[in-house]
């Protein structure tokens, strides 16, 4: 059950993580190609990622990686150029 809680709580930061991302893009404060945009997605879903996969949410886990996966992508793009 401490699990549960601690995941959840993290699920919940993760989701303000997520949304303050896209906020801050959506209203021009944060560009897209910015380190930071990519930065706050990964986190938001490896956040987001683990809870729903303690829970079985599957098709949520799967959102979550695609998610978490196209920040990667871009991370490495503002890295190593492309």
């Amino acid at each position: 059950m401490k699990n549960s809680n601690l995941s959840d709580r993290l699920s919940w930061v993760g989701m303000v993580v997520v949304l303050v991302a896209y906020v801050l893009s959506s209203l021009g404060y944060l560009a897209l190609d910015n380190l930071y945009y990519p930065l706050l997605n990964l986190v938001g879903a490896i956040l987001l990622g683990v809870n729903v996969y303690l829970k079985k949410a599957y098709a949520t886990v799967v959102l979550e990686v695609v998610w978490g996966s196209v920040a990667l992508f871009t991370l490495g793009k503002i890295f190593f150029g492309g």
